[in-house]
């Protein structure tokens, strides 16, 4: 099976998937260490998504920047809110994350159960993403796992620092 989109368009796809990766990974991470200084209900909420909000930031900063260089010129307004849609993966990608966080706050169910399961939220969707890339290259069952694997390792490296720090 060929792809017709264009190697721009292509490189623009998996640019977003990366995003997401990158941005669950991160969520998580800040939840493991955002929990071990025992920051709870609201605060850790906040801290996931300002910590997100900046990275996002950064990147659609670092992305304009490089823009910048290679043109030779500033960037309009719109050109910056294309550079900022295309970096949108890695914010959106947290609040699956967030959702436990919120939950805890609430009141649905106690900080730290909100703070576990934020991890497993995290570390499922980095499976799922690994499970999906070997879905869509036709890896076959066993291969397809060990990509869900590979994928989802980052998140148990960060389940295990979690277990082993706190």
């Amino acid at each position: 099976m060929t792809d017709d989109r264009s190697p721009l368009e292509l490189r623009d796809i998996a640019h977003r998937l990366s995003g997401a990766v990158y941005g669950t990974i991160l969520a998580t991470a800040v939840v493991v260490a955002a929990s071990g200084y025992h920051a709870g209900g609201a605060s850790l909420a906040v801290i996931v998504a300002v910590t997100s909000l900046v990275f996002w930031l950064a990147h659609v900063y670092s992305e304009s920047i490089g823009a910048r260089m290679v043109l030779e010129h500033s960037l309009s307004r719109h050109q910056v809110l294309e550079v900022a849609r295309g970096e949108w993966p890695m914010l959106q990608s947290s609040v699956p994350v967030l959702i436990p966080l919120v939950l805890a706050w609430v009141g649905v169910f106690s900080q730290e159960t909100g703070a576990w399961l934020a991890v497993v939220v995290g570390v499922g969707a980095l499976f799922t993403y690994g499970w999906l890339i070997g879905r869509r290259e036709n890896l076959g069952r066993w291969r397809t796992l060990l990509s869900a694997f590979v994928t989802g390792s980052f998140g148990l490296v960060v389940l295990v620092l979690k277990v082993v720090v706190h």
